[in-house]
């Protein structure tokens, strides 16, 4: 077979090897168009079935969804107890301290233990409790009237009256009692203390901003000191607050009256020996 021959059967055979692939690759192509077809109609499928499920909220339910992506955090006010108006709010503040001057102005006016009834030889605590009862019951007055032209005839509103008038009273009679257990025991110097004793609770009391805004030495004093817990219950009186602190107020209250009633019945007991430095003290005011 001559060469020419050759090349036209190797050719055929190419030519059928061919025709083999391109009808496999007919085939596969064949089988790809019914996959893609199969799969455009699963995504047919699927997009009306998502469609389906796309809600359609109402225009109360979009405006609330927008306010809810706009706002998404809400704060609500609940106010156990609050004050009228800012008049009102302070004046549990200055009432505690109205009680307080009055008092000290008190022991500038009367002597605190009877040096007739210390030269008779009285008991100490009757002597030291007939100190304490006349300016205490001055300070009832006092509170009676504070109560009136202070709080009352301004227009504030207070919401347990009469409880407030008796929790003002027994405040002004402890003050009577802190004070005059200090001017009994140390004299001129006592009154001074008195004083000093106002000016650290005006700053310790919270009556003008939260005392939880204090340093923390002046927060220490304000748990410690009386005119705190008068104020912390004029307000609940006065705004209806929660009567259970109310009761914490006055058991403290109630233990600084007893305190200063024993170390004004112990500066009694000490008074009843005479020095030449009570004959002719040194300062006196």
């Amino acid at each position: 077979m001559s060469t020419g021959a050759h090349q036209l059967v190797d050719g055929e055979r190419s030519a059928v090897t061919g025709a083999d692939k391109l009808a496999a690759g007919a085939k596969t192509l064949g089988d790809g168009a019914g996959q893609a077809l199969s799969g455009a109609t699963q995504l047919r499928d699927g997009l009306r079935k998502g469609l389906s499920q796309i809600p359609n909220p109402s225009q109360q339910a979009r405006e609330a969804a927008a306010q809810m992506i706009g706002n998404p955090v809400a704060v609500t006010n609940d106010n156990q107890a609050a004050a009228s108006n800012y008049g009102a709010g302070m004046a549990p503040f200055f009432g505690a301290l109205s009680l307080w001057i009055g008092a000290y102005v008190l022991f500038l006016l009367v002597r605190p233990l009877s040096n007739r009834a210390l030269a008779a030889q009285q008991p100490a605590w009757r002597v030291a409790l007939s100190g304490w009862m006349t300016p205490a019951l001055l300070a009832v007055g006092q509170s009676v009237l504070v109560f009136l032209l202070a709080i009352k005839a301004q227009g504030f509103g207070v919401q347990h009256p009469v409880a407030m008038i008796a929790f003002m009273a027994f405040v002004s009679m402890t003050y009577v009692a802190i004070l005059h257990a200090l001017v009994s025991r140390f004299g001129a110097v006592g009154k001074f203390l008195g004083l000093v004793l106002m000016v650290v609770q005006l700053v310790s009391g919270g009556g003008t901003f939260p005392w939880q805004t204090l340093p923390a030495p002046l927060q220490a004093l304000h748990r410690v000191l009386p005119m705190s817990y008068a104020i912390d219950g004029l307000r609940h009186l006065m705004y209806n607050g929660r009567m259970s602190l109310l009761a914490l107020d006055i058991g403290v209250l109630a233990l600084f009256l007893a305190a200063a009633l024993v170390v004004s019945g112990l500066s009694a007991h000490r008074a009843r020996i005479w020095t030449p430095a009570r004959v002719k003290p040194d300062l006196s005011l």
